[in-house]
């Protein structure tokens, strides 16, 4: 029961700070043209004119689909599913990280 509520924890936490992150891309929509990183988000939004609302789904899509994969991997093997989720825990923390501090 104990890795059950860590591994729920670091799947909160993976959602939490994509919903964060999504939040942050709308509020700053009309900087997100020069300040945006990630080429995959650049090509998204420079093939949409820099629109928010195909960004915002493919970014919760995508979301959804790791939370989803998560879970499932959970179901078949708990050790794959707790190096997946304390690796992306690890990698938001050090978007969130950056996101406010960079």
């Amino acid at each position: 029961m104990y890795w059950l509520g860590c591994f729920f924890c670091f799947w909160l936490w993976i959602g939490f700070v994509s919903c964060i992150d999504l939040a942050l891309a709308i509020k700053f929509k009309d900087q997100l043209h020069v300040s945006e990183e990630n080429p995959v988000a650049k090509w998204i939004l420079h093939a949409d004119d820099y629109e928010m609302s195909r960004f915002a789904a493919i970014k919760m899509f995508g979301t959804i689909l790791v939370l989803g994969a998560l879970i499932k991997i959970y179901r078949y093997s708990l050790k794959y599913a707790m190096t997946l989720a304390v690796s992306l825990a690890l990698f938001q923390l050090g978007l969130l990280i950056y996101l406010f501090f960079f």
